[in-house]
């Protein structure tokens, strides 16, 4: 029964006539007295004994108190600071302004950063200047209509990149004259270096006595105890990623030919949802560019979910990811040796533990906001590069983009 039907009839007189009630009501409130006085009725002889709410009730009121102070608090907060605003919002935008040139998705009009900046993809932009225009280099675009553009005197032209530089159309030689003076892309020189995902190493607080030791000592111990069971609770060995065949994926496509005489290969569309892929215990992640500072997004989504990247070719990531996380096949002389290793270790779980050992110093953060570190930059001094400086940035970097069918490049 709802809560306010149990609380508005407590002695049952929904039948009673109305000059009952009154009666009833003008008794009760004549009759609560001292209980040792003489006149009228005591009152336990009027109301009942024991009335009192449940606990649950009592609960549930001091609950409401809490989150109606929390609101008001959160009101008085946001009248004399600047709240961060989350997703579209209606009216009139303020903030500096990101124009996305050749985003993948369009923006319903504009949305606000929680750093503060509006970000849009219309280019015909009426609710003020725009301060950056971002160029997605891992897309084909060109500079039509950039004339036409409201934007500051000194907007940033910036050239973005999450993929190998050996892939991307040259700017150089598509668009004319380059008009970039920031880059934000993997390389670590990069006026802002940019990826899906970054590592932190955990800041433990610091303990002053021996219960706060002891604390910190078991929370590690359960959590040791937590990877554990979850690690040897997989059973399928390994698997790769479907994907495109083509002149560039030859040699995966060779390597794996050989890598199945001697070990059964699963072949996934996705890595979570019903294929999930935490239940293997490795993955196989081809990369021939070999481009320096480039981490494979996917060598990420196997560490998130607690899966032993194998590397076939790449660049070096000694000083990109945590050492002894992963597998190269450079290490071995061909693709048997690198399957009887696998195999070796799926029946060795202290050694296959041994992989997950960077979980102690290193926590492994996704990137949700990738635009926020250009919203920084905007709210800085501006010292964009001269088109002569990217043009040297372009020029001085080489990626390989060649392998042999083992994974070495050439």
């Amino acid at each position: 029964m709802p809560a306010d039907k149990i609380i508005s009839n407590p002695l049952g007189s929904e039948n009673q006539p109305q000059s009952l009630k009154v009666q009833a009501m003008q008794l009760t409130a004549s009759s609560i007295k001292d209980p040792k006085g003489s006149d009228g009725p005591s009152r336990s002889a009027i109301l009942p004994r024991n009335r009192q709410l449940p606990k649950h009730f009592l609960y549930l009121n001091i609950l409401k108190s809490v989150i109606s102070l929390s609101v008001v608090l959160l009101l008085m907060y946001c009248v004399g600071n600047s709240c961060p605003r989350m997703g579209k919002k209606e009216g009139r935008p303020v903030g500096r302004a990101i124009l996305l040139w050749n985003a993948e998705m369009e923006l319903n009009t504009w949305h606000y950063l929680p750093c503060g900046c509006v970000l849009t993809t219309n280019r015909d932009y009426q609710a003020g200047t725009i301060d950056a225009i971002v160029f997605n280099a891992d897309r084909p675009f060109n500079f039509k209509g950039l004339d036409r553009i409201r934007r500051t005197p000194n907007f940033l032209a910036v050239f973005a990149s999450k993929n190998p530089l050996s892939l991307a159309h040259n700017p150089l030689l598509e668009n004319g004259e380059s008009v970039f003076n920031l880059t934000m892309t993997y390389r670590l020189d990069s006026d802002i270096p940019w990826s899906d995902y970054y590592f932190t190493a955990p800041q433990k607080q610091q303990a002053s006595t021996i219960q706060e030791i002891s604390s910190w000592k078991q929370r590690s111990e359960l959590e040791a105890t937590d990877l554990r069971l979850k690690l040897r609770s997989k059973s399928p060995l390994v698997f790769y990623m479907i994907y495109e065949v083509n002149d560039y994926t030859l040699p995966e496509s060779l390597y794996l030919q050989e890598l199945r005489k001697h070990i059964e290969l699963d072949a996934l569309m996705e890595c979570h949802g019903a294929q999930d892929c935490g239940i293997y215990k490795f993955m196989l992640i081809f990369d021939p560019s070999g481009c320096p500072d480039y981490v494979h997004p996917q060598l990420y989504m196997a560490l998130s979910h607690f899966v032993v990247p194998v590397m076939i070719g790449g660049g070096n990531l000694v000083s990109l990811v945590p050492a002894g996380s992963y597998i190269s096949s450079s290490d071995f002389s061909s693709p048997k040796e690198l399957a009887a290793y696998l195999q070796q270790l799926s029946k060795e779980p202290q050694q296959y533990e041994q992989f997950f050992k960077w979980h102690a110093k290193y926590w492994l953060h996704k990137n949700r906001q990738p635009y926020c570190a250009l919203c920084r930059r905007l709210r800085q001094p501006r010292h964009p590069r001269q088109p002569d400086e990217f043009l040297n940035w372009w020029t001085g970097y080489q990626c390989p983009n060649s392998t042999d069918s083992l994974g070495r490049f050439l």
